[in-house]
């Protein structure tokens, strides 16, 4: 297979089943860096055993650890994708076209991603705008990974952005339990961005944000054409914006409840050495 002179950036922890396919699919790749941040499984040993550049970072923080691991890439282009992602072969290609022979002043390629839900590849449903915005492929002297955002990292540089055709395909098969408890873990970085907002704000868009979801991806986006799972989806994005904003108006209106109703506040315990007082 003809090699393209990129550096791929995986970032990984614990990751020893997803990772052999990965690496796989980036055979393309000239130069495949992976950043560990802890891992206690095969993910390392697997990365060498595929010829992979393994560096050990403690956690930076998302845009941090991948910036980190374009400081140490020996080539200009630096394609990211992370463990549970694979491109297909038009990808693969335009990436190729676009290194060896694009336009000179275009320094950032976005590509089309698209998620695996309950075993099925769903539609893009992202508007174009942010579509473009997804960018993986850039010229590590011109971009970078944004390190001020918390969370839906972005790459910033110089000069305009292309959509690459081509797809990747985020695959990882989780289960609806295990979908919800990301969602819960993703709403901890997302709720910090918005607590400087009045909590009036936040429990309407607590309220309204959730229906107009479901209606953008189940209606406009014909999300009803994929069946039970289109429905299911809609449903849990939607969820999803209400437990954002329900989570952000709690900290802002809320802050912490106490541990005892009034009035049943328990005596204060006087203790005489080391022992409670009768």
């Amino acid at each position: 297979m003809r090699q393209v002179p990129v550096s791929a950036i995986l970032l990984t922890r614990n990751e020893e089943a997803l990772l052999p396919r990965c690496l796989h699919n980036l055979r393309w790749a000239k130069e495949v860096i992976v950043v560990d941040s802890g891992s206690t499984d095969r993910t390392m040993e697997i990365a060498a055993e595929f010829g992979a550049r393994v560096i050990e970072q403690e956690w930076l923080g998302f845009p941090q650890q991948r910036n980190f691991g374009a400081k140490h890439a020996n080539h200009d282009w630096i394609f990211y994708v992370d463990v549970d992602e694979v491109a297909d072969a038009t990808l693969t290609d335009s990436i190729a076209r676009a290194v060896q022979g694009g336009r000179a002043e275009v320094n950032m390629y976005a590509v089309d991603r698209r998620n695996e839900f309950l075993g099925t590849v769903l539609p893009n449903v992202q508007r174009k705008s942010e579509r473009i915005g997804r960018v993986r492929l850039y010229n590590k002297h011109q971009a970078h990974w944004d390190e001020s955002m918390i969370v839906h990292e972005k790459v910033v540089g110089t000069g305009p952005k292309v959509l690459l055709p081509g797809v990747l395909i985020h695959w990882r098969t989780q289960s609806l339990r295990e979908l919800f408890e990301r969602l819960n873990s993703y709403a901890d970085l997302e709720v910090q961005p918005l607590l400087s907002q009045s909590p009036y704000r936040l429990l309407a868009q607590a309220t309204f944000k959730p229906v107009a979801r479901f209606l953008w991806l189940y209606i406009v986006k014909r999300e009803f054409t994929q069946g039970p799972r289109g429905l299911i989806h809609a449903l849990l994005r939607s969820y999803a914006e209400f437990v954002q904003y329900s989570r952000a108006w709690e900290a802002v209106a809320v802050g912490s409840a106490p541990i005892h109703p009034p009035g049943f506040e328990p005596p204060a315990v006087i203790v005489d050495d080391g022992k409670p007082l009768p």
